[in-house]
């Protein structure tokens, strides 16, 4: 009968299984059982296969353990021992794959075949149901593996079902999505805390909740769950009669099911109405303390932040989560020199080495990274010698590297990116958290934005009238978005008075003012007077007596010297109507102050490394009243590529001054105590500054600072 006939078949999976060595912490859950055992019986047998199943049913965990394992007379268990070796050529699908790279895969499984006879080659295709989202239509080249016979065997693991002329070439595997009743015996494999032991299945139905009423498929998977059932065992393993309450249930799902800020609390009461726990007094944790919490952790996933317009790298400095001096920030460069698969390596590279001494990685716009970082970004470590280790893959190429304990990567995304275009497979490897400015305001911060949105409303649209449109707002203030004025309000010191703030902050915002707004206020009497009734601006006698909006060199004459504090020099950032001269630099020497001035032009730069070196040189030969230009046109250079120039000035002149700064404290050291009392004033000595502008843009001040 059927009951008998799936008995025969559990025996003689487990029979199999139970020569592989598992490691603690892993549970044999029927997921995991069954593709251990279907994916050995077709490796022995030369047959391919391709097991589909949702983030996080063991598909991958079941490779590396057969690879683990199987190593022929060199295994630990004697029925092993007895079988071939395995050797795995990985190739990490994406979906910017190429045919080439698929058959190079398989041919290097053939050359290795012949100096190896007695091994089995399998040729792994991770991730393969990415490929097809390839414009290169990768897989073509499979139909040909699959009819023929041949020296290896394929492995095909996918997130969802290829189409049927594939699959119908190979053994199909399908591991549907787990049940309440699987995931609590999963769960129970994972703790060892009696108290928590009661609870697991209250929990599995609790995320199955979650999962099927959650708006966007996949954003939270089977990962979600596994690390929170992880995340309280260790919250209740490190305090001493701990109990499972509101606190631990609430930072747990906090942080295993952020990234959706709207949801969490209708995610938070499903929970508490599961398990049958009272929220009680239990207040929800802010962003940047959940942040910092990841960050600490050695055993938590690595992170994702969902932002816009990159504000979280800036905000990941700006708040002390990350440190610069340990921190490397890998920009995907779009500069046309560096769309290569030389850049991809070098990257590869600069991360493996930041690997091993545990600094913390930080990603933007880096897609052509993930295919080589999925086993980093699954956590896949191997230990050797009380040292840890993680497979590096670059198309069939792949290697070893060592891996420190406190090494961890942060991956930068566009909150809509997120939302609309990245896979679920890389969505679910991480620990997500969205950081915008405005969810980072404080409660004084949050009155000055208050104030400054009135004004810009009045500025706008006139007293009384309707709220402007995004449209209207840009038409006065050059390049406005929602999170303009909340970055304005953080990018000032501490608030102590509200009012003397929002006056600073008006003082900037008329910056960006366009000419035609100005003269409308102007023209608009009663428009002006509501904005001097206000707060005692007079918007346009600011405008056109007080800034200086009329040309480039007249700017740079008037402005960069008061802007300078410190003798630190000063970073600034001018947008034009129209493209500026290339002569613009040369101009700026012969009609002001400023003798000592280097330009560049973005689109004119073929590397990321030509305006490094460009930057490097301006820092390292500048000296007093030296200015630094970089002139970006957005249609000849992209916005990415402008904002990956900004972040190279900005580290550029942050290393700069730092360095600066040491040098200015130990010369104070090692005066005498004599010559520190008849010391000239400060901002008197000869050192001077420096000036930098960006593209579009003006740059420091200060020894030559950019």
């Amino acid at each position: 009968n059927a009951s008998r006939f799936s008995e025969v078949i559990d025996t003689v999976m487990r029979d199999f299984v139970e020569h592989i060595n598992i490691p603690s912490g892993i549970a044999l859950n029927e997921a995991l059982l069954e593709n251990l055992f279907m994916i050995m019986i077709s490796i022995l047998n030369k047959i391919p296969i391709f097991v589909v199943g949702k983030p996080g049913t063991s598909k991958s965990l079941a490779m590396g353990l057969i690879q683990a394992n199987m190593n022929g007379e060199a295994s630990e268990n004697a029925f092993l021992r007895s079988l071939p070796p395995v050797d795995i050529f990985s190739y990490q699908c994406s979906p910017l794959s190429t045919s080439d790279g698929i058959e190079q895969a398989f041919q290097a499984a053939a050359r290795y075949k012949i100096s190896a006879p007695d091994t089995i080659c399998v040729v792994l295709l991770d991730e393969v149901g990415l490929a097809e989202q390839s414009p290169h239509l990768p897989l073509k080249v499979l139909h040909k593996v699959l009819d023929e016979d041949h020296e290896y065997t394929l492995v095909g693991i996918s997130n969802w079902a290829l189409d049927p002329a594939k699959m119908n070439r190979a053994v199909h595997l399908y591991r549907p999505a787990p049940t309440v009743t699987d995931l609590s015996k999963t769960a129970q494999g994972m703790v060892q805390n009696a108290q928590l032991s009661g609870f697991l299945r209250k929990i599995a139905r609790a995320y199955v909740t979650v999962y099927e009423g959650q708006k966007q498929q996949d954003f939270w998977g089977l990962r979600e769950f596994y690390s929170t059932v992880r995340h309280i065992n260790r919250m209740l393993a490190e305090e001493k009669d701990a109990q499972l309450n509101a606190r631990v249930v609430m930072n747990a799902v906090q942080r295993n099911f952020g990234g959706k800020p709207k949801d969490m609390t209708q995610v938070l009461d499903v929970f508490y109405d599961t398990m049958g726990i009272s929220r009680g007094g239990a207040e929800m944790e802010d962003v940047v303390e959940l942040i910092r919490q990841n960050i600490k952790s050695k055993e938590a996933r690595h992170l994702m932040l969902l932002t816009k317009n990159n504000a979280a790298l800036s905000l990941l400095f700006d708040y002390g989560l990350r440190k610069q001096e340990n921190t490397e920030v890998i920009f995907g460069s779009d500069f046309p020199a560096d769309k290569t698969d030389l850049q991809v390596c070098l990257n590869l590279q600069n991360i493996k080495l930041c690997m091993a001494e545990g600094r913390t990685v930080v990603l933007v716009y880096c897609e052509d990274l993930y295919e080589s970082l999925y086993d980093l970004l699954n956590q896949h470590y191997t230990e050797y010698g009380g040292k840890l280790y993680v497979r590096l893959a670059f198309g069939t190429a792949s290697r070893l590297c060592e891996i420190h304990r406190n090494f961890r990567v942060i991956v930068v995304v566009e909150k809509i990116d997120a939302y609309n275009r990245l896979a679920p497979p890389l969505l679910n490897r991480f620990e997500k958290q969205v950081m915008e400015r405005s969810s980072l305001l404080t409660d004084v911060q949050k009155q000055v934005e208050r104030n400054l949105r009135q004004f810009t409303s009045i500025y706008a649209a006139g007293q009384g009238a309707k709220k402007p449109s995004m449209a209207e707002l840009r038409s006065c203030f050059t390049g406005f978005h929602n999170d303009m004025i909340s970055s304005l309000v953080q990018s000032l010191p501490e608030v102590s008075d509200i009012e003397e703030t929002t006056l600073e902050c008006i003082n900037r915002l008329l910056w960006l003012a366009t000419p035609e707004s100005a003269c409308r206020v102007m023209s608009m009497r009663a428009r002006n007077t509501a904005l001097q009734q206000l707060r005692g601006v007079d918007a346009v006698h600011t405008y056109f007596k007080k800034q200086h909006h009329s040309d480039f060199i007249t700017f740079a004459e008037n402005m960069f010297e008061p802007w300078a504090r410190d003798n630190m020099g000063v970073q600034a950032q001018v947008l034009t109507f129209a493209p500026m001269s290339l002569h613009s630099g040369e101009a700026l020497g012969q009609h002001s102050k400023w003798k000592k001035v280097t330009t560049r032009t973005l689109h004119e730069l073929s590397s990321e490394r030509d305006l490094r070196t460009a930057i490097t040189d301006f820092f390292d030969t500048c000296s007093h009243g030296s200015v630094f230009v970089l002139q970006c046109d957005p249609q000849a250079a992209s916005f990415r590529r402008i904002e990956h120039a900004r972040y190279i000035i900005e580290h550029a002149r942050s290393k700069f001054l730092r360095g600066r700064w040491q040098d200015i404290k130990d010369r104070k050291a090692a005066e005498p105590k004599d010559a520190k009392e008849s010391k000239a004033p400060e901002g008197k000595a000869s050192e001077g500054e420096g000036k930098a502008v960006e593209g579009k843009s003006a740059a420091p001040e200060g020894k030559g600072a950019a």
